[in-house]
């Protein structure tokens, strides 16, 4: 049996939901002290597995809608 709800999860949720998320995860680990100026928070893209979703190189608690890029699992 397979327990694992990640996939159920990102279905339910729009790709604009978790790039909010994503901000959100950002501006609270920073605030929070766990993120420093040069932490990051990634997600694995929703409707590409073979991609993931990143703020571009700045602070997290700085990082906005705009600022999260699609990366290839190379980092390109």
């Amino acid at each position: 049996m397979n327990t694992d709800n990640s996939t159920s999860v990102t279905a339910t949720q729009s790709t604009e939901d978790l790039l909010r998320d994503l901000v959100d995860a950002n501006h609270i680990l920073f605030n929070e002290g766990v993120l420093d100026a040069f932490g990051h928070v990634s997600i694995r893209h929703p409707e590409n597995t073979e991609r993931f979703l990143l703020a571009r190189n700045m602070a997290p608690g700085l990082v906005m809608l705009d600022d999260i890029l699609t990366f290839d699992l190379d980092g390109n």
